[in-house]
């Protein structure tokens, strides 16, 4: 079925929307509201910054950021449009950049290095930086210079709670909030889901919930495409046996 997904950009588009975001509702109510409250947005994630992008074209969330990041070092640059370009960190020249990744780095260590310096944003220093995050990974983050909200691991994402504390706080372009992508953003988890064959516990976990969307939205068209194959095997034995009987 994830094969199907990937050759199908009707259904990738629709995975995005509906499984990975949670569908109409949540994007304009909860995302773009959270999204909209006056802050710059970053996606810093252990997933997949490309799929990230491509996640957030569908949904139509890719203006509200200005960068999407993953730890493997690959990095995205949004514009206003929508568009981004996928670029990677040991491109850049800065020693920053080649020194969090001869190290290997973790969200916190990235958000100290190239976010509170403000070497990511051309030396920008933001008044307020907030991380959000269901896995938060917190043990270099200054506690006087980044607040942090966590989420339960590996829950449905932001919800309206988030938004209604974030609005109270005044949000504006001099404050940077760091959005993890998996179970925050997302109402699930994108990556694993993705990638179920690597692991027997993400297939356990995320597998039944994505077989039952798949077979919801797209089970007559599965039906169809199976009756065409099995149609096109007929078919073919039966020009097999007629070709055969002529030889003959």
């Amino acid at each position: 079925m994830v094969d199907r997904l990937r050759k199908s950009e009707k259904k990738r588009r629709s995975f995005f929307r509906e499984f990975v975001f949670g569908g109409k509702s949540r994007i304009e109510d909860v995302l773009n509201g959270v999204l909209s409250l006056g802050q710059r947005n970053l996606i810093l994630s252990h997933g997949s910054a490309p799929e990230i992008c491509s996640a957030l074209h569908a949904a139509g969330l890719s203006s509200q950021f200005c960068s999407v990041v993953d730890t493997a070092g690959n990095y995205a640059k949004l514009e206003g449009d929508g568009s981004f370009e996928i670029g990677h960190l040991k491109d850049l020249t800065e020693d920053w950049a080649e020194e969090l990744l001869k190290r290997g780095f973790s969200k916190d260590k990235f958000i100290v290095k190239a976010i509170l310096n403000g070497i990511l944003f051309q030396g920008k220093i933001f008044s307020r930086v907030i991380y959000i995050d269901d896995k938060a990974e917190t043990s270099t983050l200054p506690e006087d210079k980044v607040l942090v909200i966590k989420l339960p691991v590996e829950s449905s994402g932001v919800s309206i709670e988030q938004h209604d504390r974030l609005k109270a706080m005044h949000l504006n372009e001099n404050d940077l909030v760091v959005w993890d992508f998996d179970c925050t953003l997302a109402q699930v988890h994108m990556y694993k889901t993705m990638n179920m064959h690597m692991s027997l516990s993400w297939r356990k976990k995320w597998g039944p919930k994505f077989i039952s969307w798949f077979n919801s939205v797209f089970g007559e068209e599965v039906e169809e495409e199976e009756e065409e194959k099995e149609e096109g095997t007929e078919t073919s034995k039966e020009d097999y046996d007629e070709g055969k009987s002529i030889n003959n």
